[in-house]
């Protein structure tokens, strides 16, 4: 049997996952401004470097906007804002052959995946309404 490895989770990561449990439980919704940093301290009874390290951490991930001289304020991923920060990595990625080609088949395995949760679950109302777009497509000149 292998021993488990166990890791004291550093402060920061403490109270980015207090933060983290506010947003999922919709005590802070998007676009919602946090605590000021000097009441967060209180809160937790941390030192500002933890609050900072932690809401940056929570930054890097899209949870959380910070701004000088203002309140982080929640801003929750939606799919526009994840497209528009994975565009400037992608770009840099894609300048590689190889890079392309391996996106390429990622995006192919992921379409099949897809296109095969799809079929098994589709339902009688989702396939007469891809048939019906399928017919326009068909007939358009």
């Amino acid at each position: 049997m292998e021993a488990a490895i166990l890791r004291s989770q550093k402060l920061y990561e403490q109270v980015a996952s207090r933060i983290l449990s506010w947003i999922r439980s919709n005590k802070y919704g998007d676009g919602d401004y946090l605590p000021p940093e000097r009441e967060l301290v209180e809160m937790f009874g941390v030192g500002r470097t933890a609050i900072r390290e932690a809401l940056f951490s929570l930054s890097k991930i899209g949870l959380v906007e910070i701004r000088s001289g203002k309140p982080a304020r929640v801003t929750v991923p939606t799919a526009e804002r994840l497209l528009s920060e994975l565009s400037d990595a992608a770009q840099i990625l894609l300048i590689d052959e190889e890079n392309v080609r391996q996106l390429q088949d990622a995006r192919k395995s992921l379409e099949a995946s897809l296109a095969q949760y799809a079929a098994l679950h589709a339902t009688p109302e989702d396939i007469l309404r891809c048939s019906n777009r399928l017919e326009c497509r068909l007939s358009d000149p």
